[in-house]
C-alpha cells in the first residue's frame, strides 16, 4: 500500500533557480541574524558548531497526506555533526538541531559557517567522508557540502520503501568508470584536493601528522597478537619498511623537505589551472601533470603508511562530483556534453535512486529509525556523493524526526536525529 511523501529532488542537469529560491541541501544557510548557529559542548569541554545540512521553504511543500502537521509557511534549518563515526545519540541531543523561522528565508543573506565548524576532520583513525576527502584545502574547514538547490514534489512510496522516482541507467558512450584522468579544471582541483586532504592540510600541523604515524609504527612493533572469538590474531610479521621510516629521525628530516616541495608543487599547479577557468577542458599534458602530482603524493603516503591514496578508484567519483558542482555555475555544459551529463546522473550508479524526503514513511536501512510519540519525518538525507557530498557511513542516511505533539506546538528544538547505515 502506497503512502504520500515529499521528495526533495535535485534537478539534473542542475539549473540555476530564481534568486528567491532557498530550499537547498548544503551550502550556506539563509539564517536570520537573530538566530544563533547551533553548537554542541563535547565531553572534553570543547565547543564546536554543527554542520549546516539543509534548509526547506515550507511554503513550497506540496499538499501530501501529512502536510498539515507542519506550518504552512516559514523555513526549517537542519544541522548535525556530519562527520560523526558513531551514533549521534552518543553525543546527546545537541549533536543535531532543527531551527524554525516563521518567515521565509527569501531575501536573507547567506551566512558563512563559523570558524569552529567542520568538527572531526582531524580524526586519523577512521575512514573519512567524501565531503572531507574532497574539501577545498584552502577554504575554511567548515565548508564541506556544496550548495544544491532542491525542488519539492509529492510522490508515492511502495511497500519496499522505494519512491516512484527510480531512474534506470541510461546507456551512453561516456563511462566515468573509465575516466582515470581529469577532464576539466574543476575535476583537476578535486583530484589535487583529494591528495592534499590525505595530509589534513590546514587541519593538522605537519608535526601532528608525524606524531600520528610514529605512534602507529610503535604500536605495530609492540603488537603481540590478540584473542578474538573463535581465533587468534598473530603478531604482525614481517616488519614493513614504513615502520622503520617512521621511527627514524633522519628519515623525518628528509621527508619534511620532500613533503614541503610536493605541497608547493600541488598548490602551484592548482592555482595555474584555476586561472584558466573551472569549466576549461584540459589538454593532455595538463591532465598528465595533475596525475603526476597525485602519484607523487601517493608515493609519499606509502613511505609512512601501509596505505596509499588509491585515487584510481576515486577518480571517477571526483569527475562526477566535479560535473555536478560545475553545472550549477555553467549550465551550458549540459548542452555541449550531453553524453557525459547523462552518464553522471546521480541515480544511475546506485541500486536505487537517491531519495531525500520529508513527511510520510522514512527509508529504513536496518529497521525502525524513528521512535517516540507519533513520530513525524521532518527530513531524511540520503547518501548523495555527487552533489552535496553527503555520505552516511556505508551508504546509509541521516533522519530527522519530531513527535506530533511537539510539531503541533512548534517545538522544533525537540526534534531528534540519527545516522543509520548498513
Amino acid at each position: 500500500m502506497s503512502a504520500d511523501v515529499v521528495l526533495l529532488e535535485r534537478v539534473w542537469p542542475p539549473a540555476i533557480p530564481d534568486p528567491g529560491h532557498v530550499s537547498q541541501i548544503g551550502g550556506w544557510p539563509n539564517l536570520p541574524a537573530e538566530m544563533d548557529w547551533p553548537e554542541i559542548v563535547l565531553a572534553d569541554g570543547g565547543r564546536v558548531a554543527l554542520d549546516f545540512l539543509a534548509q526547506i521553504d515550507l511554503a513550497e511543500l506540496p499538499n501530501v497526506t501529512q502536510r498539515a502537521l507542519l506550518p504552512a509557511a516559514g523555513t526549517l534549518y537542519f544541522f548535525a555533526l556530519s562527520q560523526s563515526h558513531v551514533p549521534l545519540e552518543e553525543f546527546g541531543p545537541g549533536a543535531a538541531r532543527v531551527l524554525y523561522s516563521p518567515v521565509s528565508a527569501r531575501g536573507v543573506q547567506p551566512r558563512r559557517p563559523p570558524p569552529n565548524a567542520g568538527w572531526n576532520q582531524d580524526e586519523l583513525n577512521h575512514g573519512r567522508t567524501v565531503a572531507a576527502e574532497y574539501r577545498d584545502t584552502d577554504a575554511p574547514r567548515g565548508e564541506l557540502h556544496p550548495r544544491c538547490p532542491v525542488v519539492a514534489r509529492g510522490a508515492q512510496i511502495g511497500s519496499d520503501g522505494i519512491a516512484d522516482a527510480a531512474i534506470d541507467r541510461i546507456e551512453t558512450s561516456f563511462d566515468f568508470y573509465r575516466a582515470s584522468l581529469p577532464r576539466r579544471v574543476e575535476d583537476a582541483t578535486l583530484y589535487i584536493n583529494f591528495a592534499r586532504n590525505h595530509w589534513r592540510e590546514n587541519i593538522i600541523p605537519f608535526d601532528g601528522m608525524r606524531d600520528h604515524f610514529t605512534r602507529q609504527a610503535r604500536e605495530y612493533v609492540n603488537f603481540e597478537g590478540k584473542p578474538l572469538p573463535g581465533g587468534w590474531v598473530p603478531p604482525q610479521q614481517p616488519r614493513p619498511i614504513y615502520v622503520d621510516n617512521c621511527l627514524s629521525e633522519a628519515f623525518w628530516a628528509t621527508f619534511r623537505t620532500d613533503y614541503s616541495h610536493w605541497r608547493d608543487e600541488a598548490v602551484s599547479l592548482k592555482a595555474q589551472l584555476l586561472a584558466l577557468g573551472r569549466d576549461t577542458l584540459l589538454l593532455d599534458d595538463q591532465r598528465e601533470a595533475v596525475h603526476g602530482v597525485v602519484e607523487a603524493g601517493d608515493r609519499l603516503a606509502r613511505q609512512v603508511s601501509r596505505y596509499g591514496l588509491y585515487l584510481d578508484s576515486r577518480g571517477p567519483m571526483a569527475s562526477r562530483m566535479a560535473l555536478a558542482t560545475l553545472l550549477l555555475q555553467h549550465p551550458e555544459i549540459a548542452r555541449k556534453h550531453g553524453d557525459e551529463v547523462a552518464a553522471a546522473h546521480p541515480g544511475q550508479q546506485r541500486r536505487r535512486a537517491i531519495s531525500h524526503r520529508m513527511l510520510g514513511p522514512p527509508y529504513d536501512v536496518q529497521g525502525d529509525t524513528m521512535s517516540g510519540e507519533e513520530p513525524i519525518l521532518l527530513l531524511q538525507l540520503d547518501s548523495d556523493e555527487w552533489g552535496p557530498r553527503l555520505s552516511w557511513w556505508d551508504g546509509g542516511n541521516l533522519t530527522f524526526w519530531i513527535s506530533a505533539p511537539d510539531a503541533a506546538a512548534g517545538r522544533f528544538d525537540r526534534a531528534r536525529a540519527e545516522i543509520e547505515g548498513h
